[in-house]
C-alpha cells in the first residue's frame, strides 16, 4: 500500500505551556493532509456538496507516541484502507522529521451521506469514479 505524505512545522500556537502540541492540534495537522489529498481527487467537501453529499467523521482512533514540540517539522502520512461500504477510513501516521520518531498514528472513518442525512450504502456516479480513483492510488495504481 502507498502512503499519501506531507510535512509541517509545529508552530507557535500550536504547544501548551510546557512546550509540547497541544493534543486536538495533531488531529488538524491530520485534517491538513487529508485536505490536501482530497483536493487531488476533487473530493474537498465543497466539492462533495455539489455533487449533493456530506462525508462526516464519525469515528476516531488515536495513539499517542511521543511529544511533538515547537519548530519540530514532522512528516504526516495517510493511508485508505480498502472498504465494500460507501465510507472513508483513512489511517494516519505523524512521524518527527529529524529521528524518525512516530509521534502518534490512528485511524479516521467518514461516512457518506446524501442530501445531509440519508446514509449512502452503494457509490454511483461522479463520486464513486473519484473514490474509485483514489482508492487505485493507494493500491499503487500510477494511472489513476
Amino acid at each position: 500500500m502507498r502512503w499519501f505524505e506531507t510535512t509541517l512545522r509545529v508552530r507557535f500556537n500550536e504547544v501548551d505551556p510546557w512546550g509540547v502540541v497541544w493534543y486536538a492540534n495533531y488531529f488538524a495537522y491530520v485534517e491538513a493532509a487529508r485536505a490536501e489529498l482530497l483536493d487531488r481527487f476533487r473530493l474537498l467537501p465543497g466539492e462533495l456538496r455539489r455533487l449533493g453529499f456530506t462525508a462526516p467523521v464519525i469515528r476516531v482512533r488515536a495513539d499517542y507516541k511521543a511529544p511533538a514540540r515547537f519548530h519540530d517539522r514532522l512528516r504526516v502520512r495517510l493511508g485508505l484502507r480498502p472498504s465494500e461500504a460507501a465510507k472513508l477510513v483513512f489511517r494516519f501516521r505523524i512521524d518527527r522529521e529529524a529521528d524518525a520518531a512516530r509521534i502518534m498514528e490512528g485511524e479516521t472513518e467518514q461516512v457518506l451521506l446524501r442530501d445531509g442525512s440519508i446514509l449512502v450504502y452503494k457509490l454511483k456516479g461522479p463520486l464513486k469514479e473519484r473514490i474509485e480513483a483514489m482508492s487505485r492510488w493507494f493500491e499503487g495504481d500510477v494511472t489513476a
